[in-house]
């Protein structure tokens, strides 16, 4: 088979997120076999459209799977959970350190580093554990929900309110990409670790 006969490799990224599941080394090998199959029997360029039809087919029937879609589903449910500890949390770690005085910008900012970053840690761990395999996918979908849909909502939503503040606007950014790092930190930690226990 010729050099130029190779399966297009750059749409595989499409299947990235999907790299940690138990079939996707027998989807990929069956694609390249088949990809070099339709080459030889229909010509270089029909091989490409099937290969490339084969992909998007395969992407539908990864997407619409009832892990893939508790991992695009748990994103929201973490940062609802975020939501509602964060303030919290973060008020009764300032009165524990400040006392009755009150506390200065820069306490309540370590304050909220702290707790984004053990609600991160913490919600990383758990739902890796709960999805494993499903971890690239999972940090990816909590990544664009943080930084994407839950900022704009809410920014939206506080701009027709008409209560935006140069403060809210920084906090929203803060958590909105302090939340995903730790999350990820926590997700690649428990990867790992599993590939680690496999391994050995």
């Amino acid at each position: 088979m010729p050099e130029i006969a190779a399966a297009p490799i750059w749409i595989l990224l499409l299947l990235w997120p999907f790299q940690g599941e138990p079939c996707y080394p027998q989807i990929e090998g069956d694609l390249n076999e088949e990809f070099y199959g339709q080459a030889l029997e229909h010509g270089i360029p029909a091989a490409r459209r099937w290969y490339y039809r084969e992909i998007c087919r395969n992407l539908w029937a990864l997407t619409w799977r009832w892990t893939t879609i508790l991992v695009i589903v748990l994103p929201v449910l973490c940062d609802e959970l975020n939501k509602s500890l964060l303030m919290p949390l973060t008020g009764s770690m300032i009165r524990l350190l400040c006392g009755p005085f009150f506390p200065s910008i820069s306490w309540i900012v370590f304050g909220l580093l702290v707790n984004l970053t053990f609600v991160g840690l913490f919600l990383g761990v758990i739902c890796s554990e709960a999805l494993r395999g499903h971890e690239r996918l999972l940090r990816i979908a909590f990544a664009a929900y943080s930084l994407g849909i839950a900022t704009l909502i809410m920014l939206s939503y506080e701009y027709f309110q008409g209560s935006i503040t140069i403060g809210r606007v920084w906090l929203l950014c803060l958590r909105s990409i302090w939340m995903p790092v730790c999350f990820s930190i926590g997700s690649i930690w428990v990867e790992r670790h599993h590939r680690r226990h496999r391994a050995a």
